[in-house]
C-alpha cells in the first residue's frame, strides 16, 4: 500500500524516484501505527512517518506529501480568503492543525481539491452537520472557478492526487531522479507485503509534525 501511494507520485513528478532504504543517512522510516502522522520534510537522519490507514492509498500520499515538504493546504498563509475555520468547533489536542503558516511558500491558487486539504469534518468537536471545522468564502470558491457548495464538497479529497498537488511537488522536485530513501517496518521488521519495495531523497525543510490527519 506505502509503495502504491508512492508511485502517484513519482508517476506523475520526474524529480522524485523512491528506493528501498539501507537504514543509514537521510531516509522515511515508515512504521505501522495507531494513528497517520509525518514530519513537514526532512529532519536528517531517519525519520518516522507512522501509517494506520494501510488500506487508504490517498491517506498514505497525504502522510508522503508532508515528508516530501508540502504542508496541509488549509494553513496556507491566504487560507483566510478561501475558508473560514470554526476554531470553537476543533479539538482542543488538534488545533495545530489547522495553525496558519504565514512564513511558507505558497504554491499556486489556493486548492480546495488537494488531497493535503482536511475536510469540513476532520477533528471537528461537536457532531459533524450543521456543525463544521470549516467553509468555503463565496469569493474564495468564485477565484478558482468554482460555487461554494462544489468547494465544500470537495475538501478532504483521498482519492487522487490534484492539478495542484502535482503542480506544487515538481515545483519542489524539478528536473529528474531525485531520490527518497523508505525503509518500511511493520513491529520492528521490514515488511514488503504492506509496503512493497521502494526509493527516495529527501528535501531540507523545518521539523514540523504533521499529527494524525482526517
Amino acid at each position: 500500500a506505502w509503495h502504491a501511494a508512492a508511485m502517484e507520485w513519482e508517476a506523475t513528478v520526474p524529480g522524485l524516484t523512491f528506493i528501498e532504504g539501507t537504514g543509514t543517512g537521510n531516509y522515511i522510516r515508515v512504521l505501522s501505527s495507531g494513528g497517520n502522522s509525518s514530519y513537514v520534510g526532512m529532519i536528517t537522519g531517519p525519520q518516522v512517518m507512522n501509517i494506520y490507514n494501510w488500506n487508504y492509498r490517498f491517506i498514505i500520499a497525504h502522510e508522503i506529501g508532508h515528508a516530501l515538504s508540502l504542508l496541509h493546504e488549509q494553513s496556507r498563509s491566504d487560507r483566510n480568503t478561501y475558508i473560514t475555520v470554526d476554531s470553537g468547533n476543533i479539538r482542543d489536542d488538534r488545533e495545530d492543525q489547522y495553525y496558519l503558516s504565514p512564513g511558507i511558500t505558497n504554491h499556486g491558487l489556493y486548492d480546495y481539491t488537494s488531497v493535503m486539504h482536511y475536510g469540513r469534518c476532520s477533528f471537528a468537536d461537536k457532531q459533524c452537520g450543521p456543525n463544521y471545522t470549516m467553509d468555503a468564502t463565496v469569493a474564495g470558491a468564485a477565484a478558482v472557478g468554482m460555487t461554494r457548495s462544489e468547494a465544500n464538497s470537495a475538501m478532504g479529497n483521498r482519492s487522487d492526487l490534484s492539478e495542484g498537488d502535482v503542480s506544487a511537488m515538481r515545483t519542489l522536485y524539478p528536473g529528474s531522479g531525485g531520490l527518497i530513501y523508505a525503509s518500511c517496518l511493520e513491529n520492528g521488521r521490514t515488511t514488503v507485503a504492506r509496503c512493497g519495495r521502494i526509493r527516495s531523497r529527501l528535501r531540507s525543510a523545518s521539523r514540523i509534525k504533521a499529527s494524525r490527519t482526517g
